[in-house]
């Protein structure tokens, strides 16, 4: 059965810059006023951070509260590929992964662990009346390493692997399990989720292409080489055509997902074991978490532990593109993009329901696009909600963007509690909501999930800031319906693109309900050549794949468009294996883009002297008229011995 997914929610920025503050053309969001509320009745890890403005805590009486245990384990192989590792070079890889903590391979296992999370979190199936099972929250992952690391062949690919063993347990309330699956039902009860693994979790996209990911419900370009765990679907087949309900919808893969992991990584097989346990009151404290605003209603806060990261790339803007349309960007051409995630948690008791949204365009009623809350996007082909949240970079109170959602959706389970379900309805777009204790969350390779920073100066360092629902326009309370269960609406000052009145549905908001609804740290912004490809690589990431830890060479050559182009590179002799990128330039900026490897003109290593030829880059528009390229370049294991690349001029 396919199983649909998830959110976007592009951020539209139209940019100017005031003295080194970016600003943008749109005044801060109303504010709700109190007596309103009783008539109504969101890569770098900053270390500068602001806190969240808190709202109290609730603490139920959990010894009052009956609940459920369900124990997670899963045995499962991980490894680094060394396939894309010159032979020459392979064993002094070896040599250091043999002598890895086993910290390294706790990271690597948790990285497999994660692609598990798009099939559990969006599992459902009214056939068999299955619902989703999610993973317990990582902070209580226990990983336990097998022996020691090997070297070892698998489905013909030299690897250095290691066995591992996953657990953790679900804390949730008592009816859930037997919920989410029927074999959980009763204490003793197991079940059993099949999944095939890379062996090496790293480059997935860079290796399989989209055999492996499922794009349902995501606009076209969603796809984000970094964040493939988002994307990761291992029944992902080949399809009879692109659609945006099936996997594929931007190319069309040739094999299935388990024949290329087959083919370019090597695979592994793993079970994912759900147990329900006996009831135990002192397990569940132990691993009981999250914590509750809002004991009579729902309640958004932002999630900062996926908002405090961020990066910075370039991106090209065509003069069509909605990110123009919508206001994601200054411009087009190329712009400069500070990119960060967002999350929303419910830490309230009760869901935050949107309810129907006709996503799919069938010209069904929808209550909400009728009271102007969502509004067709001709451009995207489907309904925004322009009253989401709001992004803003620096100080002033004007210096501010608005963040257009569409399809608001739990993608995890963040709480671990009694009064958190392990299932919810909001299982595709149509149906929108917001369970308790899940997130709503936001990767920062989406769409306009980014701030235009093209023209604001460089090695400052400004406050980024995050709100949720800013207008309030999603309900952080108890609603307020008729007798017969409807949704009522009241006026605001607020208009939709067209000019037609927005109305926002009533709601007793509980108090101080803005109080916890933004989030903010400190960003630097760094120099014009600096990007996410050119930071510091984390440990484990090796080769020509990466997209990290190179050095951008800013010096441009000209070449014809639309020619090959070979150009000859050497380091000089008795040099470590370097690593050479080609990536396109840009004539407007007089520089070269730091381009990722699925963008990249060319890739190759270098230990002597080399041959790298390429199609030289065409017009982009009247003025990006191509014709011209630079090229990065690193050594062939970050932070490994570097060496001088140069690279002749190309004929």
């Amino acid at each position: 059965m396919r199983r649909p997914y998830l959110f976007i929610a592009p951020v539209c920025t139209l940019v100017i810059i005031l003295a080194g503050v970016l600003v943008f053309h749109r005044k801060r969001p109303h504010q709700l006023a109190q007596n309103e509320h009783s008539s109504a009745s969101a890569v770098y890890q900053s270390s500068h951070v602001s806190s969240i403005h808190s709202t109290p805590a609730y603490e139920p009486d959990w010894d009052s509260i009956p609940g459920a245990l369900v124990r997670v384990g899963m045995k499962s192989k991980v490894g680094v590929l060394l396939d894309d590792i010159p032979e020459k070079d392979r064993q002094t890889l070896v040599d250091s992964l043999l002598l890895k903590e086993k910290t390294f391979w706790q990271e690597k296992a948790k990285r497999q662990i994660h692609l598990t999370s798009l099939r559990l979190s969006y599992r459902n199936d009214p056939k068999t009346g299955t619902k989703q099972l999610p993973l317990p929250p990582e902070e209580i992952w226990q990983i336990a390493i097998h022996g020691d690391p090997v070297r070892q062949n698998i489905n013909g690919h030299d690897t250095v692997m290691v066995g591992y063993e996953f657990s953790g347990i679900l804390l949730t309330d008592e009816q859930s399990p037997g919920e989410s699956e029927p074999a959980l039902r009763t204490v003793g009860g197991t079940w059993k989720e099949s999944f095939w693994f890379p062996v090496d979790p790293e480059f997935i996209f860079q290796r399989t292409g989209f055999a492996c990911m499922n794009e349902s419900e995501f606009p076209p370009g969603s796809m984000d080489a970094e964040e493939s765990d988002l994307f990761y679907d291992d029944r992902c087949t080949v399809e009879k055509k692109l659609s945006n309900t099936g996997c594929h919808q931007t190319a069309m893969p040739d094999e299935s997902c388990v024949q290329v992991l087959d083919m370019h990584v090597g695979k592994v097989e793993a079970n994912m074991v759900f147990e329900r346990l006996a009831w135990n009151r002192q397990t569940a404290s132990e691993v009981r978490r999250g914590h509750i605003t809002n004991p009579d209603g729902a309640d958004l806060e932002p999630y900062a532990e996926e908002f405090r990261q961020h990066r910075f790339t370039y991106k090209y803007i065509p003069e069509n593109s909605c990110t123009l349309e919508e206001q994601c960007v200054g411009g087009s051409g190329w712009r400069r993009l500070l990119q960060f995630p967002t999350a929303d948690v419910n830490a309230g008791l009760k869901p935050l329901d949107i309810g129907f949204v006709d996503y799919f365009l069938k010209n069904k009623r929808s209550v909400v696009s009728e009271h102007g809350v969502f509004e067709f996007s001709a451009c995207h082909q489907h309904y925004h909600f322009s009253h989401y949240g709001t992004f803003s970079l620096g100080e002033e109170s004007n210096a501010i963007s608005h963040k257009n959602g569409f399809c608001l959706q739990p993608t995890a389970r963040l709480a671990n509690n009694e009064v958190s379900p392990l299932h919810h309805p909001y299982t595709d777009c149509l149906n929108q909501g917001v369970a308790p204790g899940w997130i709503d969350e936001y990767k920062m390779g989406l769409e306009c999930q980014w701030i235009d920073i093209s023209d604001v100066k460089t090695g400052q360092d400004l406050p980024l800031s995050f709100t949720t629902n800013p207008d309030g326009l999603l309900c952080e309370g108890t609603p307020i319906v008729n007798a017969k269960g409807e949704q009522l609406f009241q006026p605001t000052p607020f208009k939709t693109a067209k000019g037609e009145p927005v109305d926002r549905p009533q709601c007793n908001f509980y108090a101080d309900w803005q109080k916890n609804n933004t989030d903010s740290y400190v960003v630097h912004i760094p120099e014009k050549a600096d990007s996410y490809i050119t930071d510091t690589c984390r440990d484990g990431l090796y080769g020509l794949l990466r997209n990290c830890g190179f050095t951008n060479r800013r010096a441009t050559s000209e070449c014809q468009p639309g020619k090959k182009v070979t150009m000859r590179c050497h380091v000089p002799s008795g040099s470590p294996t370097q690593t050479v990128r080609v990536c396109e330039a840009s004539r407007v900026l007089q520089a070269g883009i730091p381009c990722t490897y699925n963008d990249a003109l060319a890739s190759k290593t270098v230990d002597a002297e080399i041959d790298i030829s390429f199609i030289c880059p065409s017009a982009r528009d009247s003025r990006e008229t191509g014709g011209s390229y630079s090229f990065l370049s690193g050594p062939l294991i970050p932070g490994g011995p570097s060496a001088e690349v140069t690279c002749d001029a190309g004929l």
